[in-house]
């Protein structure tokens, strides 16, 4: 028999060959959240007393026993539909509920399983091994569970997985770092520091990576940032490990003038900055890039879309005016390949166009921009745009030039959204 995959991140899923349960027909959320329970809580046997409690951890409902055999009678129509012998699968023996599907294949388990090789592989100096690991769990770890559905069991399997998606960031910045890679590097190190603001060996990778590029002002920035966070939150300086790597940084400075903004390791903090309110509505407009933390509600979707980006060159989003198109795609799909989805989508390139009423002048603009040829010539956008008029590849072309210029990796892809291309 084929395996059965259950995906718990991002949205539920559930297939086995050519049959698949998509995200839509798993129910309402006390389905749902018994789905997971059953199908990604382990070996473990469900005693029903504890299913139970920790399905209504406010207080059973009167006919719990008979709404918690509903549940599971579902559970198993579901993997009926994916040809699992359900009666067989998840059986009630002695005092609960067990799970037996030997080729059962859960997502979140696969992503830390992929971790735990990812670091064997960092230590072992298989940095390449250790990069595409990381990236694989990170993809699958970055994603929402449950969005929206309210459990203390739930939250105690996010903080799990939270962690283990912090690990991931720090894993493949490591790898990343081994491989010379600097700036895809630096953005999921600052991904890390974002979740984990008061770990100091991730503001040591930041360091590190910023020196190894030779980028020793920002090398001493990070430094004293983390200097101000840890006395603002905690009240204490950087360990001894924090401020040693600070003073190798200054030692490696030919120039014994160090940089005004740089700092002493007990120095003068500087003010803290406020900042602006911001209000989480957008009006009419469609969503955002930098709208993304307000943008809630469409997981399944974006994950969908990441599915499809991920098995297809080119992806077509279709739906009625007003559906909220251009904001799944803008503020959805385009932050979670930044956090990559897919793994290393966050290093592609990435350009936005509306077509107008100058389609191909829009399409130069976009494709152009993350070319690194010199900005001084201004006849570059004219040329670019007879040829990409004139040759039926000229497009292709000028995305691979773009992405030599930007990557030595050849698989990476060049993401070019058309929005109002009605």
């Amino acid at each position: 028999m084929e395996p059965v995959e259950f995906d718990v991140a991002g949205g539920l899923r559930l297939a086995c060959g050519s049959a698949t349960v998509e995200d839509g027909d798993f129910g309402g959320p006390q389905q749902r959240l018994a789905t997971v329970m059953l199908l990604a809580g382990g070996d473990e046997t469900w005693v029903v007393e504890r299913l139970a409690d920790e399905l209504w951890p406010s207080g059973h409902p009167d006919r719990w026993r008979p709404a918690l055999r509903g549940l599971v009678s579902r559970v198993r129509r579901l993997l009926g539909e994916v040809g699992v012998d359900g009666e067989q699968a998840l059986v009630h023996r002695g005092a609960g509920y067990v799970v037996d599907v030997p080729d059962l294949v859960v997502d979140v388990d696969e992503a830390r399983a992929h971790l735990a090789r990812a670091r064997a592989a960092l230590e072992g100096g298989l940095v390449s091994e250790a990069a595409d690991l990381a990236g694989r769990a990170r993809a699958v770890l970055s994603r929402p569970v449950l969005p929206g559905v309210d459990n203390p069991w739930l939250d105690r399997l996010r903080q799990r997985l939270a962690a283990d998606h912090l690990e991931s960031l720090v894993v493949l910045g490591a790898a990343r770092s081994r491989q010379g890679r600097w700036a895809s590097a630096r953005v999921v190190l600052d991904e890390a520091l974002a979740i984990a603001p008061l770990r100091e060996d991730v503001w040591r990778a930041l360091m590190a990576v910023e020196a190894q590029a030779g980028n020793t002002a920002a090398a001493l920035r990070r430094y004293e940032e983390c200097r101000v966070r840890l006395a603002e939150d905690l009240g204490v300086d950087p360990s001894p490990a924090t401020q040693q790597m600070y003073l190798d940084v200054l030692a490696s400075i030919p120039d014994p003038t160090v940089p005004a903004d740089a700092g002493e390791p007990g120095g003068a903090r500087p003010a803290a900055v406020a900042e602006d309110e911001v209000v989480p509505y957008v009006g009419l407009r469609a969503f955002d890039m930098a709208d993304a933390r307000y943008f809630f509600g469409r997981d399944a979707a974006v994950q969908r879309l990441v599915e499809m980006v991920s098995a297809h060159a080119a992806v077509v989003v279709v739906g009625p005016s007003g559906s909220g198109k251009s904001s799944v795609v803008r503020a959805g799909l385009l932050p979670a390949l930044a956090k990559a989805a897919i793994p290393d989508a966050d290093t592609w390139p990435v350009a936005v166009m509306e077509p107008g009423s100058r389609p191909l002048t829009a399409l130069a603009a976009a494709v152009d921009g993350g070319s690194t040829a010199p900005a001084d010539d201004p006849e570059r956008s004219t040329r670019l745009v007879a040829r990409l008029a004139a040759e039926p590849e000229a497009l292709r072309d000028v995305v691979r030039e773009t992405l030599d210029s930007r990557t030595a990796d050849r698989a990476a892809r060049f993401v070019l959204v058309v929005d109002q291309a009605e």
